[in-house]
């Protein structure tokens, strides 16, 4: 067991990694779009079971991806301290008592430790397994026809590259998450169960998934209505411009995760606060990217009378999930924060453009979509 010296790290080749990501990925997304636009009805990018095999061959590519991504020496941020972590294990580690916070993140590197993987990357993979793999159902059972599109609304996401291979304890629990809430759409006692099973886990990987798996069940069993959710997004705002860190610190008080705590008292890095974010306090330009699509929802939903039950409640968890963010908006690294929204960002604009009817020639619109999506995409990593 050794721990990994810092000064050995290669900065360009994590940088080299990161850009070949990036570079492919927005190849695929602007074929996509090329396809989506100009081709003829027998080239349109509808899934077919013949056609199944490119996006599960995509998805198990980028799997590989992140998962071996440090047997090649690439280490981005929390990377590091996850094979820190993992490198203290050994036969004589004790299991951690399941009743802790997150016992079972802990114990599944001990576990994949004990049966053989003792290299990190065969964590990483297996998370990455569950990164993606989640995905790749959800798209799967709510977007059967449109799985690749759908696919490239996910993988062209702002924070996807990120909590692949840096917070992919967060990304993970977040997507079991999201599978858990199309589970309990089904309104199926036994799918029922499964979900909350699934929010189990995810709780026990990550705590602080108890946010959106509340806006989830607030949005399922209370039939809240979407004017109203979009409302308390509104009001939040106002709250957090006037009310500032008073907030942040009634959330301090509830226990809501040990790392909030950390995070808004300013006790990280203020180096890597820096250099990771332009600023730290009102972030208007995440506000400026949170805001998109509670305006597409609100065009569906409100302008437009866009009336299905499963939209809603994803954009209800959505809404309510980033309304808490806004209000610890001030909080340092309040990205990690807002991913327990953004992590449905490209389910709010993927399932209606692939399930709903919403404009005449929709393929072009959902091109033009995709191809503004990821082009903000692109632009973020050129900027930072």
């Amino acid at each position: 067991m050794h721990v990994i010296e810092l000064a050995n790290i290669d900065d360009s080749l994590n940088q080299l990694y990161t850009n070949f990501y990036y570079y492919f990925i927005i190849v695929l997304s602007l074929g996509t779009v090329f396809i989506l636009s100009f081709g003829n009805k027998e080239n349109k990018l509808k899934s077919s079971y013949s056609r199944d095999i490119y996006s599960i061959a995509l998805s198990v590519g980028i799997i590989l991806y992140f998962g071996l991504a440090t047997l090649f020496g690439i280490y981005i941020s929390d990377t590091i301290l996850y094979e820190w972590s993992f490198r203290h294990i050994d036969a004589t580690t004790p299991y951690v008592p399941w009743g802790e916070r997150e016992a079972l993140f802990d114990n599944l590197q001990i576990f994949i430790y004990n049966i053989g993987g003792d290299q990190y990357a065969y964590f990483a993979t297996f998370l990455a397994i569950i990164y993606i793999g989640t995905i790749l159902l959800v798209c799967y059972k709510l977007m059967r026809f449109n799985v690749w599109v759908a696919l490239m609304f996910f993988f062209t996401s702002f924070s996807f590259y990120g909590y692949g291979v840096n917070g992919i304890r967060n990304g993970a629990a977040c997507h079991i998450v999201m599978l858990g809430i199309i589970y309990l759409l089904e309104q199926n006692r036994l799918k029922t169960i499964l979900a909350f099973v699934l929010f189990v886990i995810a709780y026990y990987i990550h705590s602080s998934t108890m946010l959106p798996i509340a806006c989830a069940l607030i949005s399922r069993f209370f039939n809240l209505k979407t004017s109203y959710a979009i409302a308390f997004w509104g009001i939040s705002i106002i709250i957090s411009l006037i009310a500032g860190n008073a907030i942040g610190e009634i959330f301090l008080n509830l226990g809501f995760d040990d790392r909030f705590d950390r995070y808004f008292k300013g006790q990280e890095n203020l180096e890597q606060m820096q250099k990771d974010f332009s600023y730290v306090g009102f972030r208007f330009d995440f506000l400026l990217y949170s805001a998109m699509p509670i305006l597409f929802v609100w065009y569906l939903t409100i302008k437009r009378n866009f009336n299905d039950f499963v939209f809603n409640v994803i954009a209800n968890t959505y809404i309510l999930a980033n309304s808490f963010w806004i209000m610890v908006i001030r909080a340092s690294y309040s990205n990690r924060f807002a991913y327990l929204s953004w992590f449905l960002y490209p389910l709010v604009f993927a399932y209606p453009l692939s399930r709903m009817n919403i404009w005449e020639k929709q393929e072009r619109k959902t091109a033009f979509i995709l191809l503004a999506y990821t082009g903000f995409t692109l632009i973020m990593f050129l900027l930072r």
